[in-house]
């Protein structure tokens, strides 16, 4: 290839470039970044059908988290989340972590929506 070809072509990738990146940063409000406000609003028969491990969904005061990534990474072991996984966790939740304001800071991360 030529040195004016090539020339040629990196300048048209160049000008694409801001484009392309600003394209890259858009996401989607299931996939939000921790503190954004998702908007979405889910059902409790659209939760159960999250009810497993690899797939994790639960209700936690009438918001919906997803909470798959969380599992693995639980403190106090994978059991006590997979059980809230396609349910309305809120009893379990609030019997281990009452007001600790710490726990709900880790849960809010995992906020997709509401409940309608």
């Amino acid at each position: 290839m030529s040195n004016r070809k090539s020339a040629t072509r990196i300048a048209a990738a160049a000008a694409a470039l801001p484009i392309a990146m600003s394209v890259m940063f858009i996401a989607p409000a299931a996939h939000a970044a921790p503190g954004a406000r998702p908007t979405a609003s889910y059902t409790l028969a659209q939760v159960k059908k999250h009810n497993k491990a690899s797939d994790c969904w639960t209700v936690v005061s009438k918001s919906v988290y997803k909470i798959t990534a969380w599992i693995p990474k639980h403190p106090g072991g994978s059991g006590s989340v997979v059980a809230m996984c396609g349910k309305d966790g809120s009893a379990l939740f609030a019997s281990k972590h009452g007001k600790d304001n710490v726990a709900k800071g880790v849960l809010g991360k995992y906020k997709i929506g509401t409940l309608k």
